[in-house]
């Protein structure tokens, strides 16, 4: 079994805020086709924290048919993010 990172990015239109690189993760998917057991996110934990594209990950996993494992441990906090998570979760099925 093979560990496949794909780090976060600089938010394009902001030059401080951390977010998912949905493209990079969607390009490493197709890469590894046929052969990724799952993915495991974790909820971002790094200043300034905007909430992550949890819906739009659901989105990309159901698409690819590939089950998600998610630390929601520096998310439980938030709001805004416990309700991404239940969207997910709605869309992803």
């Amino acid at each position: 079994m093979t560990c496949v990172v794909v780090a976060t990015k600089l938010d394009p239109g902001n030059t401080d805020e951390v977010v998912t690189d949905l493209d990079a993760m969607e390009c490493a998917l197709k890469e590894n086709e046929g052969c990724v057991l799952a993915i495991k996110t974790t909820i971002s934990c790094v200043d300034p924290q905007i909430p992550d594209q949890i819906d739009e990950e659901g989105k990309l996993f159901k698409k690819e048919d590939v089950c998600h494992v998610m630390n929601n441990a520096y998310g439980l906090q938030c709001k805004k993010t416990c309700k991404l998570i239940n969207r997910a979760c709605t869309i992803g099925t």
